[in-house]
């Protein structure tokens, strides 16, 4: 890259940025103000691992989600998202930034701060005079990803405990709560003597599912056994309903607030979780359906005129929600940022994986078409599934340690153009599937494939005045800190 390139890469990359995070002084007063007259606090639950086809709200045939069910029924936007990566530190920053994962350049589970200049959710409502706080689980150490920042304090979240009570005593000034439920996740519980009304299979179940029982079958080359994905999918399902427990216990801490009608109260994932439909495990290692497609509920103040442009029966973008909740409290939204539910767009659904075995992978979303575009950017490792249930915990037998493998790798992306890969390298593999009432099918149609091929590429470089590598993004960043 030419001395004069990099100069001009410098220029484009402020121009993003200012429009990302600079809000005029002006508009701040503004937003304060008009926030502290509709005093309608935010409360946004996510939770790990929570995939729609559990949720009775949703269509499960299965009573999994009481609790959360009576919320549907109170909100006036029950529906579905997908959201911008099956990596769910990813995804998570995208939700709190309202911008794609190659637009904040946090990429991987690695600790990474989202680029200078994205305001976070928590920023951003903090500078329109909201107190905010986020409610976590004690082993979660987001800070070192920077989604701390804005928080007026960080606390563990403990539904029974302080949790409840911090969602009692709100007040009459507007705050942003976040609480973060690693519920739904692994290791998956048996919950016998506490879910007596469920109708589940107890009887030869194990007392517990962890991820390095699970992680073996992450290698597509090593298909679930049908009683194995059987007693996943139940242990799956019991921690389900612990979950929408939690999330009940928490609801009723607001409703027992004051400030439950003066509300905005989101219900939603950071990812979903695959037991072996798409041939693979848990998340981060595919964007197939059960991994980004995740409930998506909302419940305006009572005072709120319903204004939603998007039908509730349309899949949306999850990064959609960051726009939604700053207009629905009064604040501005610069055009880099998703569009909220509110305004009608054109915007195509994408998400994005990054730093696999040698592979990124980038969906587009129409209807119930999907396209998963996967582009090669280093040789497949043949020990990379092997390293994955080594680093968590597990002792397979390694022909040299795992954090070799996974270096390599690293190195190999950070040189790498992500989407196009390296020049003269393979080409992108293409596979359109349809999404149905039962799960997913694929769909052989090579022109369709090409379109809509090319349409995700126009949308992953909306925002990207030429593609660079990893490292060159880096270097941009630091250069502008």
């Amino acid at each position: 890259m030419s001395r004069s390139e990099f100069c001009l890469g410098l220029v484009l990359l402020a121009v993003l940025i200012h429009a990302c995070g600079s809000q005029p002084q002006a508009r701040d007063a503004v937003g304060r103000s008009e926030a502290a007259a509709r005093r309608d606090s935010v409360i946004l639950i996510t939770l790990s691992g929570l995939r729609p086809d559990v949720v009775g709200a949703l269509g499960a045939e299965s009573s999994w989600t009481p609790q959360i069910d009576a919320f549907a029924r109170e909100a006036d936007w029950v529906g579905t998202a997908v959201v911008a990566s099956s990596a769910p530190v990813v995804s998570l920053t995208s939700l709190m930034t309202g911008v794609s994962p190659w637009q904040h350049q946090v990429l991987s589970h690695e600790p990474a701060t989202p680029r200078g200049g994205i305001s976070l959710l928590s920023q951003e409502l903090g500078r329109m005079g909201y107190r905010t706080s986020a409610h976590v689980p004690p082993e979660y150490k987001l800070e070192r990803f920077g989604l701390f920042s804005g928080f007026d304090s960080v606390q563990e979240i403990s539904p029974a405990g302080e949790t409840r009570a911090a969602l009692r005593g709100l007040g009459r000034e507007p705050e942003f709560h976040w609480l973060h439920l690693r519920e739904a996740n692994v290791a998956y519980q048996r919950r016998d003597a506490y879910l007596p009304r469920l109708a589940a299979r107890s009887a030869g179940l194990p007392e517990q599912m962890t991820s390095r029982r699970l992680l073996p079958y992450a290698d597509p080359a090593l298909l679930m056994p049908p009683a194995e994905r059987a007693t996943a999918w139940e242990l799956f399902c019991h921690e389900v309903a612990w979950a929408d427990q939690q999330v009940g216990e928490l609801l009723a801490a607001l409703h027992n607030s004051s400030v439950w009608e003066q509300s905005w109260i989101v219900l939603t994932a950071t990812q979903g979780v695959e037991l072996g439909e798409h041939g693979q495990v848990l998340y981060a290692e595919n964007l197939g359906r059960e991994t980004i497609e995740v409930p998506l509920m909302i419940k305006s103040p009572d005072s709120h005129q319903n204004s939603w442009t998007t039908s509730a029966d349309q899949r949306v973008s999850q990064p959609r929600l960051w726009a939604t909740l700053v207009e629905a409290v009064g604040g501005e939204v610069e055009p880099v940022h998703a569009p909220s539910l509110f305004q009608a767009t054109d915007r195509a659904i994408v998400s994005e994986l990054y730093l696999r075995n040698g592979i990124n992978e980038f969906s587009l979303l129409e209807g119930d078409l999907q396209l998963i575009r996967s582009i090669r950017f280093a040789p497949e490792e043949p020990e990379f599934y092997l390293a994955q249930l080594a680093q968590s915990g597990g002792h397979p037998p390694l022909s040299e340690p795992a954090r070799r493998i996974f270096e390599r790798l690293r190195q190999a992306f950070r040189h790498s153009p992500p989407y196009s890969g390296p020049q003269g390298g393979h080409s992108p593999s293409l596979r359109l599937e349809r999404w149905t009432e039962r799960g997913t099918i694929e769909v052989e149609d090579p022109r369709l494939a090409a379109d809509m091929a090319t349409r995700l590429h126009h949308s992953w470089r909306r925002f990207v005045d030429r593609e660079r590598t990893p490292q060159e993004e880096s270097s941009l960043s630091a250069a502008l800190r």
